[in-house]
């Protein structure tokens, strides 16, 4: 993705995430990470891929699927930072 595609994703999405608590972080496989946010009692699943050649960033209604086993060292990292807390804004770091 370039500059100008992640600012175009930013002001798309960010008006429907704002605000929003985020409840779980899932890792459904190694290239994705799910990021399950509650607002305005719907619930929507931030999707990051990072596979070679399929980078991507999207809102998804449900998750990408179900890994099985434990979660990795990052996703465990993620949940225990992150979990709980409010997104308040989103933006480009230039």
């Amino acid at each position: 993705m370039n500059h100008f595609q992640i600012k175009r994703l930013i002001e798309e999405i960010a008006p429907e995430l704002i605000n929003s608590r985020l409840q779980k972080v899932y890792q459904p496989d190694k290239d994705c990470i799910q990021f399950a946010l509650y607002s305005a009692g719907e619930k929507r699943f931030l999707t990051l891929r990072t596979a070679p050649g399929m980078v991507s960033c999207y809102l998804a209604p449900g998750r990408a699927g179900e890994r099985g086993g434990a979660a990795s060292d990052f996703c465990m990292k993620l949940r225990s930072r992150l979990q709980g807390t409010s997104l308040e804004a989103l933006q480009q770091v230039e």
